[in-house]
């Protein structure tokens, strides 16, 4: 692993590191354009929205606070629905019909959602299977098989170790080095 590996993505963001910010909107670009889509936004206000969403948070980073990233984040994406929606005065957008400011300070604030523990527990899956994405490469293709089988698929140490031909210890290695990678790389994001 390079030395930066050792830093979370939100210390690499912070620090400028090259690639980190690409991570980044990989990583939570279209959670946050499935929350202004749920908010009643079409596709173009939320594109716009998650935009200037992704520009905020680049630009006020550094004043963010070690603690919850996820409700910072929503308190931003709730933040920029309004403005986009007041910026728009009586252009009426939306799915379904029309909708105005009123309604859209009616329709539930993206923080609210993490009220719903299934809605929040589909977001962290969501946000690893995405981080899986970017750390598959710094591991052996039959460790992810292994993990798969046993973090995913739930199988047996023992039927995992014969199915592969490795040992039990391996199994448990593999899905230790590999959680400890995800939670290196969202150290400070979840």
């Amino acid at each position: 692993m390079s030395p930066s590996t050792s830093l979370s993505l939100l210390s690499r963001m912070k620090s400028q590191t090259p690639g980190a910010w690409d991570r980044f909107i990989h990583i939570y670009s279209p959670l946050v354009y499935s929350w202004c889509r749920r908010s009643g936004l079409d596709g173009e206000g939320a594109q716009d929205v998650s935009s200037e969403v992704l520009n905020t948070v680049f630009s006020k980073l550094d004043q963010f606070e070690p603690g919850r990233f996820r409700s910072w984040l929503r308190s931003i994406v709730r933040t920029k629905i309004v403005d986009y929606v007041r910026e728009k005065g009586s252009h009426r957008v939306g799915v379904g019909g029309d909708l105005n400011l009123e309604q859209l300070v009616m329709t539930p604030a993206p923080e609210s959602l993490d009220e719903d523990e299934f809605q929040d527990a589909r977001e962290i899956s969501f946000i690893y299977i995405q981080a899986v994405d970017l750390i598959k490469d710094e591991f052996p293709h039959h460790y992810w098989e292994i993990f798969e089988a046993y973090v995913i698929r739930e199988k047996s140490p023992v039927e995992i170790a014969d199915r592969f031909g490795v040992s039990r210890d391996l199994v448990y290695q593999v899905k230790r080095r590999v959680l400890a990678r995800l939670r290196q790389e969202l150290d400070g994001l979840m």
